[in-house]
């Protein structure tokens, strides 16, 4: 029995040898492409969502410190005095106003948003903080205002760092952060899914 074994190691050998000495076949090298392709296409869609996740998260230090000081502000002096009309959509007063820097976050313009947001909670929210995505054409041909899909618009701020080329692909998009965060989930508008809520952040308009 050992002997047998023996023999068919030796035999086992000999045929891997000779294959490392004749390569692969144009028939094997075509199916190792094939595979190859298949799980690209299966894995890219979903490596390009986890990538752009990641570049969403740069906007959340941003909506936490707007609203963390805008909270702060609220419970100092009461409702908040911008200097402009609508200056919950200009980025200059809330850099202003709440002492927020966003000029290095050039992919995004902020606004603040207190009324017309999609709510199904009791009590509803106090406030949003909206990150609306940028294109760089549009700053550098002089428009320095861009709006959502929901028509919701935001003026950026007089000194802003240029918009990465990743955000070209996403404009009129924004992620939002509620304040208070509310329940956690998928939250519905007339049938429709708005927002997917994960710690008072939804960036389900811009992922799906």
């Amino acid at each position: 029995m050992k002997a047998l074994r023996r023999m068919e190691d030796r035999f086992l050998l000999r045929c891997l040898s000779t294959r490392n000495k004749r390569g692969f076949t144009l028939v094997e090298l075509m199916i190792v492409v094939m595979i190859v392709g298949v799980l690209v296409s299966i894995g890219l869609p979903s490596f390009k969502k986890q990538l752009l996740k990641g570049h969403l998260q740069e906007s959340k230090p941003y909506l936490m410190e707007i609203a963390a000081k805008l909270r702060i502000r609220e419970k100092e002096f009461g409702l908040v005095d911008f200097p402009s009309g609508d200056s919950m959509a200009i980025e200059q007063d809330i850099e202003d106003v709440l002492g927020v820097d966003l000029q290095d976050s050039g992919e995004f313009c902020y606004r603040i948003v207190v009324d017309n947001f999609a709510d199904n909670s009791n009590p509803g929210p106090e406030f949003e903080v909206w990150a609306i995505l940028r294109y760089q054409e549009a700053a550098d041909a002089g428009e320095n205002v861009v709006a959502d899909l929901k028509s919701k618009s935001c003026t950026t701020a007089d000194e802003k760092n240029a918009s990465a080329s990743w955000a070209e692909e996403y404009t009129e998009k924004s992620v939002v952060m509620r304040y208070p965060p509310g329940t956690d989930g998928p939250q519905e508008e007339d049938g429709v899914t708005v927002h997917d809520w994960v710690n008072g952040v939804s960036m389900y308009n811009v992922l799906y």
